[in-house]
């Protein structure tokens, strides 16, 4: 297999704190491994002592001790099993890290109710792995939590996993109403990975698979919009290094949380290629509503400057008046400056 064209990258909201482990790239010849994990803050909130120091929280000491564990596995696969197997091996892999852990630095004990919310090292987990089988692509997605996989060709964008929330919420309705989730990798609790593969004869032979944490898509009005961004990016990019910059800017804009995504484009000769393939204005609906979207945000980024230029000139106008006045108010009350009376 022609190895793929790949960038990734994670950013913190806060540097040294950030809950995202760096991402999963791991490339062979017989396949291509994709990952990324977002260290459940809320549920693991709690600071704890590991390898990484005692000011670090175990939603950030969890994905990262995850995402190594793993990475480390997938290097000694010699070829990639069956997708039962690969669960398989993904759960044996991170219960053993866990129970290292725990063991190394074991929790102290808490006397009392304990909330459910509260989870030892929860972490989310989205993974794809790109594997040849004949003349086709398999493309597995495995996910824990609400991370995402996608594939991205000359059709469009499609979501290949499904968040793990409570309630029958499409990825619009969750933007809107966050929904709980219900699963997710943690070291005192039952997880399940969940597991879906591609049929292969849709897959045209050029396109790009990406795991993403929700602070890349999250915070955006809809998916759309999650599809614009990375059409945009690459519209306006000149090279991988220029559009993974790009994504992190435009990811950063918007987003109120750590971020991190990992992306390969299989099939592409060159950065050229992926351009002209997938940078093209897409018809019908989809460029309607792209071409209402840009005439909002024009007319927001109008009315931005407008109050910048209003605001200073509110400024201005201040001064003005205070220099103005102290040559003014000499006859402005020359009346009431005699000792006059009336």
């Amino acid at each position: 297999m022609r190895q793929p064209l790949s960038i990734s990258d994670m950013q913190e909201k806060k540097i040294g704190l950030g809950e995202d482990s760096d991402p999963i790239s791991v490339c062979f010849e017989s396949f291509v491994a994709l990952g990324v994990l977002d260290g459940m803050g809320g549920a693991g909130g709690a600071e704890c002592i590991s390898d990484f120091g005692d000011s670090h929280t175990k939603a950030y000491v969890g994905s990262r001790i995850i995402r190594d564990a793993i990475e480390k596995q997938i290097k000694q696969l010699n070829e990639l099993p069956n997708p039962k197997d690969l669960v398989d091996l993904l759960n044996c892999t991170i219960l053993t890290r866990y129970q290292e852990e725990k063991e190394k630095y074991p929790p102290k004990s808490k006397g009392g109710l304990r909330s459910s919310l509260i989870k030892e090292y929860p972490t989310t987990l989205a993974m794809a792995f790109v594997s040849l089988s004949g003349d086709h692509y398999n493309i597995d997605s495995f996910w824990a939590g609400d991370s995402r996989n996608f594939i991205w060709d000359m059709n469009g964008l499609f979501q290949i996993s499904l968040d793990d929330i409570r309630g029958k919420l499409d990825p619009l309705q969750n933007l809107h109403e966050d929904a709980p989730m219900t699963n997710c990798l943690q070291a005192d609790a039952p997880f399940r990975i969940n597991h879906k593969r591609i049929d292969s004869k849709p897959i045209v032979d050029k396109f790009i698979v990406l795991s993403a944490t929700d602070g890349c898509f999250g915070y955006y009005p809809s998916p759309m919009d999650f599809e614009k961004i990375l059409s945009d990016s690459l519209k306006y990019s000149n090279s991988l290094n220029e559009w993974k910059e790009r994504l992190n800017e435009a990811f950063a804009y918007v987003t109120a949380d750590d971020f991190s995504f990992s992306l390969a484009a299989f099939g592409f000769k060159d950065f050229k290629d992926i351009k002209k393939l997938l940078s093209r204005s897409k018809k019908g609906s989809f460029a309607s509503y792209i071409y209402h979207r840009n005439e909002y945000e024009s007319k927001v980024r109008k009315k931005q400057t407008l109050e910048r230029e209003l605001k200073d000139l509110a400024f201005e106008l201040e001064d003005e008046i205070k220099s103005l006045w102290s040559t003014y108010k000499e006859t402005y009350l020359k009346y009431m400056t005699t000792d006059e009376e009336g």
